[in-house]
C-alpha cells in the first residue's frame, strides 16, 4: 500500500460503506471520501486505520458504488 491509495471497510455492504484516502502509510493516516457506516464527515482526516477493518479497493470501484447508490457528494 501506498500513499493516495484508497481503503474501504471490510465489513461494509452495497448500501453502507466507508472509503478512505490513505496520506500516510507511516501513521495510517486517511482522509474520509464517504462514510455512512460511522458518520464522519468527509474530508475529515483521522490516524491509526488498522488494515485487519479495511481492505485495499479502486477509485472505480469507489465511484461504483456512489452510482449504485445514486449518491451525490
Amino acid at each position: 500500500m501506498k500513499n493516495g491509495d484508497i481503503i474501504k471497510y471490510k465489513y461494509g455492504s452495497e448500501t453502507n460503506q466507508e472509503f478512505v484516502v490513505i496520506i500516510s502509510v507511516e501513521t495510517m493516516n486517511g482522509i474520509i471520501i464517504f462514510d455512512n457506516i460511522i458518520g464522519g464527515a468527509v474530508g475529515d482526516t483521522t490516524i491509526g486505520y488498522s488494515l485487519d477493518d479495511y481492505e485495499q479497493t479502486t477509485y472505480i470501484e469507489f465511484a461504483n458504488f456512489l452510482k449504485y447508490n445514486n449518491i451525490n457528494i
